[in-house]
């Protein structure tokens, strides 16, 4: 029954579409699907040589560590969107859940990883396609303005120009 349920939970883990890694209590990595090896390129045994840091894009680093210490210290399940860098250099954004769990009697962090690079630039995208849209509006709005105005303006042209015409006929030519 246990190597049944050994295997059951191999297969769950390896063949999740989610990565999943786990830490000791220091960060370092001690395990990782081969999701996560997919999302970040590194393979198995590049990951479980690092620091779960590592990955972390250098300018949020001690950011992250310190939300990843109070996380550790309330030991509550926590979502993160943080970017990270993939082996070949390219930054990712990855959506992290963490549980702290106990491995062999050691406190130990387990981490869910999604790439949700594709939907942060969705939701960009459509941040910048609104604000395209609302500027589009304003200038519109505009524009019904400046014909409101010119239409009013030529109201009061109408007259004085029509009133100079029958006054030019009146005028002598010298």
């Amino acid at each position: 029954e246990l190597d049944a349920s050994e295997k059951r939970y191999r297969s769950l883990v390896e063949t999740s579409p989610i990565g999943i890694l786990s830490t000791d209590k220091e960060w370092k990595v001690i395990f990782a699907n081969q999701t996560l090896e997919e999302i970040t390129d590194y393979s198995q045994t590049d990951l479980c040589s690092m620091n779960f840091w590592d990955m972390v894009s250098s300018d949020k680093q001690d950011r992250m560590r310190q939300a990843g210490e109070n996380y550790l210290r309330q030991g509550r399940q926590k979502g993160w969107e943080i970017r990270w860098i993939r082996k070949d250099g390219q930054p990712i954004w990855v959506e992290l859940w963490a549980t702290r769990i106990e491995k062999d009697g050691k406190q130990a962090i387990l981490v869910n990883v999604m790439d949700v690079t594709e939907q942060k630039q969705a939701r960009e995208e459509k941040k910048e396609l609104q604000t395209q849209l609302q500027h589009a509006q304003k200038m519109e709005a505009i524009g019904s303005l400046a014909g409101g105005i010119a239409h009013d303006f030529n109201n009061i042209l109408l007259p004085i120009i029509g009133y100079t015409e029958m006054a030019m006929t009146d005028v002598p030519q010298d």
